[in-house]
């Protein structure tokens, strides 16, 4: 059986968000940054649009880490799926019903592709703090505006 409750947030989000919690962690790993990581090969020009854009957004909240780096690639591959098969469903000009086995009317296959996508970004999202709910309390230091998190989910550059 594994560990019971919620998973420990990262130290760096612990220090951004001011957490007393930081005081009691004792021999966490401590990975160190670095100022790129080059795309994996394997991603679409849409997984390596992701990747620039996460990469530098983490990069500027000390965030960016080489160990990182399958996770991230597997978040980069998830968004280029969803907006691959998202362009899929925006391009037909039938409904989003299909006849199924027997006749039955069912969900079109592609908005289970889909929704599975949006499920495992939102896990990955999470891990990194790209969602608003994973950065309710962050501190950056600097003004609302200056957030590097906020211009990541906002899509601005740096």
């Amino acid at each position: 059986m594994g560990k019971r409750g919620p998973q420990p947030k990262p130290s760096a989000l612990l220090r951004l968000a001011g957490s007393r919690k930081l005081e009691h962690r004792g021999g966490e790993p401590r990975p160190k940054n670095v100022e790129s990581l080059a795309a994996p090969d394997f991603l679409t020009d849409e997984g390596k649009r992701e990747w620039g854009r996460v990469t530098d957004r983490l990069r500027g909240c000390g965030m960016l880490h080489e160990i990182d780096a399958p996770l991230l690639a597997a978040y980069c591959a998830l968004w280029a799926e969803y907006v691959k098969v998202q362009e899929m469903l925006d391009g037909r000009t039938k409904g989003l019903l299909v006849k199924g086995y027997g006749g039955r009317i069912e969900k079109l296959p592609l908005l289970e592709v889909r929704d599975t996508a949006l499920k495992s970004l939102l896990a990955l999202s999470a891990r990194f703090g790209f969602t608003p709910s994973d950065r309710v309390g962050l501190n950056s230091g600097g003004k609302q505006g200056d957030d590097p998190m906020n211009a990541l989910m906002k899509g601005k550059t740096a």
